[in-house]
C-alpha cells in the first residue's frame, strides 16, 4: 500500500557549475569550490586523480602474504632523506605535475611538537610554508577552524582550545585548506615524521594553475572567513516552512513524485517518531528514483549520519539535529522524474514529516547521478585480519563520502585497519592510509563525539578510552577530498578484529554517469534483523556532565564514611569553565558551577582563567599548608610566572610545585595533604588530576582520600586510561579549621610510581 505526503517544491534557477582547460585554477576558486553544491555533483573539469601518500607501512606489498599485507608499523616511514645546509628533511610528499593539497592529517603529541614543516612548490629552494607542524595542521598557526583544527575530545571540535589544564593528548588534527601548484610540491619534516596523511590532486597535463603564497592568503583573508562561516552555517533554501505527519504500517511505503524535467533535489528534511528507537531507525529505508533508475536504499538515521540512535552530528552535507530532523544537503540532478520513497519494514507504525526542495538544473555531459548504497555484515566473520568491502563501482564517477557505523560486544579497540582504495583498476591502491580512524580524522581510537564541516561522529555508547563496546559511528565528507574515477573504484577498509563480536555496516555516498553501477545489493534481511542493545550502568547525574569510566564498574562510586564522599570522574576534560568564558564561546552559560581555584603540579598547563578578571587562578584562602609527599625536582612550592605554551597571555600567580612522582609504597600513606584554615565552607569539591606528564605514566590502580578524624572516602579503582590527565573529584563536607585532608593512591606494584598533576577547589553548587 503506497500512501502520498504533501510535500513543499520551490523551483529555481540555478548557474551551472564547468571548468574548462583554459581557466586558471587559483586558491581562491578552490575556495569557492568548497561551497558550490554543483560542483559535487559533476565530473570534473579538468580532469584530475586524488593521490595520497601517507606513513603506511612500507611492508604492504604483497596481497598473498598476510603477515606483510596487514602490516600495522604504520609511522615513522617517509619518501627520502635529504640534506638542506646542516639541516636534514625528512621527504613526506613529493608529487610533479599541476595540482593541490586537500586534506591532510596527523595524530597531535606533545612529544613531537617542536617539528617544523616545510612545504616547496615548482622546485623552489624556498618554502612557500615554513611553520611550526602541529600548530599549522591544528589551527594553532595562520590557517584556523574550520579548515585546521583538532577533532578528537568530549568536547565538539569549536571548544578544543578551551580545554583548562593539561595538553589535549593523542587526538587528530585535520587540515582542509587547499594547497594549489602549478608544476609540484615537496613536504619535508626537520624531525620524526611519525604518523601523516596527505591527499592532493594531480590535474591533467596543461591545466593552468596558480601556485599558493602566504601572500594570496592573507589578501584573501575575508573570502576565507566568509567561507569558514558558510560551512558551518546551517544551509536552508528558500522556503516555507511546512509540516505533515503520516502513519506509515508495517509493510507500507510513502512516495512523493517530484516535478517532472531537468531539476535538482536541493535538500531533504524528515522526521520520524524514533527517539532512541534504533530498531525502528534500522527498519525505515530511505529510496530514491531518479529517471527510472534505484540510486538510494539506506536506513534513515545511518543515511542522515546519526548511527541507529539518530544522535545529533552535523557536517556539511548530513545533520540530525537535537530535535530529531534529518536533514541532507546532497545535490541530487535529474533529467526527467524522481521520487522519495519511505518504506517501513518494521513491526511498529512510523510518523513522518518530510520536506524536499527542489530547483531547476542544467544537465550537461559532466552531470552525474547521486547514489547512497548501504550494507552491513554482522557480525565479522574470519577475524583478525580481512580486506572488508566499503563499495565497489563499475562506470564513471566520483566518490562523495561515507558514513560507518561499528557495533562491539568486546572493549578492544576495533579500528586499527587501513583504508586501500584503488581506482580505474589498479592493482595496487592509490590511497593506503594507517588506520580506521585516522581514515576518520581523529587519532588512537580515543574521540567520543565532534563536528565539523568535513569529519563528524556522533555521541558513542562507551565513554572509557580503553573500552570500545557499544555503537560508534564515524564520517567522511569528501569536499575538496573527493575521489574522480573515469572506468571503476573499489574502497576496501582493514577490519583487524582482536576479538569476535564486531559488525560493520556503512553508507557510500558517490555519484555516477548513467551506466555506472556498484556492487551493493538492498538487503531487507539485515535492515529487520533484532539490533543487540548496549549494556551500560546508569549512574546518577552529576556536575560537569561527568562520565564514568570504566562504564560497568560498579564499584567506582564509592560509599565513603564520615565527610568525604567520591563525587564521580571526568577523563581528560574538566568543563567547570567560568560562565563568562562559555557565554564568549557558545552564549550560553546556564550549566556551569562557576570559578574553581587551581594548584598545578609540573609545568605543562594551559588555561584561559587568566584572561578573566573573575577567575581564581591561585589557592582558595581556606586551604594551607599544602605539602607534597615528593616532588620531581628541587624547586620548592612557589607562586611563579611562566608562558603559556599555546600562546595565550602569560600565567601569573599559579601555585606551582614540580610534579609530584611517588613509589607506590609511599603513596599509600598519603601522596599530598593540605590543612583547613579559616571560613571553611560547609562544602566543596576536590578535584585531583592524575598525571601531568610529557609521557604517559602509569598512574596507579586506586585513589582515595581521607581525613584526620577518619573520614574515607573508601578506595575508588582508576580507569585504564591511554591518554591523560584524569580527573576524579571528592565532596567534602562538614570540615572545621586545623582539619586535614590527605589523598592516597596504590600502584599495581610497590615500586610503581603514583603521579598527581593538579588539584581543583570548587564551592559553588554542590
Amino acid at each position: 500500500m503506497k500512501k502520498n505526503i504533501l510535500i513543499l517544491i520551490i523551483c529555481l534557477p540555478v548557474l551551472g557549475y564547468a571548468q574548462n582547460n583554459k581557466s586558471n585554477i587559483t586558491f581562491t576558486s578552490l575556495i569557492n569550490e568548497m561551497l558550490n553544491r554543483d560542483a559535487l555533483a559533476k565530473y570534473p573539469d579538468p580532469a584530475y586523480h586524488l593521490f595520497q601518500t601517507s606513513s603506511w607501512d612500507r611492508s604492504e606489498l604483497n596481497r598473498q602474504d598476510p603477515k606483510s599485507w596487514f602490516g600495522n608499523k604504520d609511522y615513522d616511514n617517509y619518501v627520502r632523506k635529504e640534506k638542506n645546509g646542516n639541516r636534514t628533511e625528512y621527504v613526506i610528499m613529493d608529487a610533479e605535475g599541476p595540482g593541490a593539497i586537500t586534506r591532510w592529517w596527523i595524530p597531535q603529541s606533545h612529544l613531537l611538537g617542536n617539528r617544523t614543516v616545510r612545504v616547496y612548490l615548482d622546485h623552489q629552494p624556498n618554502p612557500v610554508i615554513e611553520e611550526n607542524y602541529e600548530n599549522l595542521i591544528s589551527g594553532s598557526s595562520f590557517v584556523k577552524w574550520p579548515f585546521a583544527f583538532i577533532s578528537s575530545d568530549e568536547k565538539d571540535s569549536k571548544y578544543q582550545y578551551s580545554m583548562p589544564v593539561g595538553f589535549p593528548k593523542q587526538v587528530g588534527n585535520d587540515f582542509y585548506l587547499p594547497v594549489p601548484f602549478s608544476k609540484s610540491c615537496k613536504v619535508t619534516l626537520d624531525d620524526s615524521t611519525f604518523y601523516y596523511a596527505i591527499d592532493y590532486r594531480i590535474y591533467e597535463p596543461g591545466t593552468k594553475i596558480v601556485s599558493f603564497t602566504k601572500e594570496d592568503y592573507f589578501k584573501n583573508r575575508n573570502l576565507v572567513n566568509s567561507t569558514g562561516q558558510k560551512l558551518l552555517e546551517e544551509y536552508n533554501p528558500i522556503t516555507i516552512p511546512f509540516e505533515k505527519s503520516e502513519n506509515i504500517s508495517k509493510s507500507e511505503s510513502t512516495v512523493v513524485d517530484l516535478p517532472s524535467g531537468n531539476n535538482a533535489i536541493e535538500q531533504i528534511r524528515l522526521k520520524i517518531n524514533s527517539k532512541d528507537n534504533k530498531q525502528m531507525n534500522r527498519a525505515v529505508i530511505l529510496k530514491i528514483e531518479v529517471d527510472g533508475i534505484q540510486t538510494v536504499w539506506s536506513p534513515v538515521s545511518e543515511f542522515f549520519g546519526g548511527g541507529v540512535y539518530a544522535r545529533p552530528v552535523k557536517n556539511r552535507n548530513v545533520e540530525v539535529k537535537d530535535d530529531g530532523w534529518m536533514i541532507c544537503n546532497f545535490e541530487m540532478p535529474y533529467k526527467n522524474a524522481a521520487r522519495i520513497i519511505l518504506q517501513n519494514y518494521g513491526d511498529q507504525p512510523v510518523k513522518s514529516e518530510l520536506i524536499a526542495t527542489v530547483k531547476y538544473y542544467k544537465w550537461d555531459d559532466h552531470s552525474m547521478y547521486f547514489h547512497a548504497d548501504w550494507h552491513e555484515e554482522a557480525p565479522l566473520k574470519d577475524p583478525p585480519f580481512k580486506d572488508w568491502n566499503y563499495i565497489e563501482i563499475e562506470g564513471k564517477g566520483k566518490y562523495a563520502g561515507d558514513v560507518l557505523t561499528v557495533y562491539s560486544v568486546p572493549k578492544a579497540w576495533w579500528g586499527e585497519g587501513d583504508e586501500k582504495i584503488y581506482i580505474n583498476g589498479e592493482s595496487f591502491p592509490s590511497q593506503l592510509g594507517t588506520g580506521t580512524e585516522d581514515y576518520y580524522g581523529y587519532a588512537w581510537g580515543t574521540a567520543n563525539f565532534y563536528s565539523s564541516p568535513f569529519i563528524s561522529m556522533p555521541a558513542r555508547d562507551a565513554r572509557g578510552k580503553d573500552n570500545w563496546s557499544g555503537y560508534t559511528t564515524v564520517e567522511r565528507m569528501r569536499l575538496m577530498d573527493e575521489i574522480p574515477f573515469e572506468k571503476s573504484l573499489k574502497v576496501d577498509i582493514e577490519a583487524c578484529i582482536s576479538q569476535p563480536g564486531v559488525s560493520y555496516s556503512v553508507t557510500c555516498f558517490w555519484y555516477g554517469a548513467e551506466q555506472a553501477k556498484s556492487n551493493v545489493k538492498p538487503d531487507t534481511i539485515a535492515i529487520i534483523r533484532k539490533l543487540p542493545d548496549y549494556d551500560r550502568v546508569n549512574f546518577p547525574e552529576l556536575p560537569g556532565k561527568v562520565y564514568p569510566d570504566p562504564s560497568g564498574n560498579k564499584s567506582l562510586i564509592g560509599k565513603g564514611e564520615g565527610g568525604i564522599t567520591y563525587a564521580g570522574d571526568q577523563l581528560d576534560l574538566l568543563p567547570w569553565r567560568d560562565k563568562s568564558i562559555v557565554k564568549k564561546l557558545d552564549g550560553d552559560g546556564d550549566n556551569i558551577l562557576g570559578t574553581a581555584g587551581y594548584c598545578f603540579f609540573g609545568d605543562k598547563i594551559i588555561t584561559m582563567y587568566a584572561e578573566l578578571k573573575d577567575s581564581a587562578v591561585t589557592l582558595p584562602r581556606f586551604i594551607t599548608n599544602l605539602k607534597p609527599q615528593q616532588i620531581n625536582d628541587k624547586s620548592p612550592c612557589a607562586y611563579l610566572s611562566f608562558p603559556d605554551p599555546l600562546g595565550f597571555q602569560n600565567l601569573k600567580g599559579l601555585y606551582k610545585t614540580g610534579l609530584i612522582e611517588i613509589p607506590g609504597s609511599i603513596a599509600e600513606k598519603g601522596v599530598v595533604s593540605f590543612t583547613l584554615g579559616k571560613n571553611v565552607p560547609s562544602t566543596f569539591r576536590l578535584g585531583v588530576m592524575l598525571d601531568n606528564a610529557d609521557t604517559f605514566t602509569k598512574v596507579g590502580k586506586q585513589i582515595w582520600v581521607t581525613d584526620n578524624k577518619h573520614g574515607n572516602s573508601s578506595k575508588i579503582v582508576l580507569a585504564q586510561s591511554n591518554r591523560v590527565p584524569d580527573w576524579y573529584f571528592f565532596d567534602i563536607k562538614n570540615m572545621k579549621e586545623g582539619d586535614v585532608i590527605t589523598i592516597h593512591g596504590t600502584t599495581e606494584k610497590s615500586e610503581d610510581i603514583f603521579t598527581i598533576g593538579g588539584l581543583t577547589f570548587d564551592i559553588n553548587k554542590m
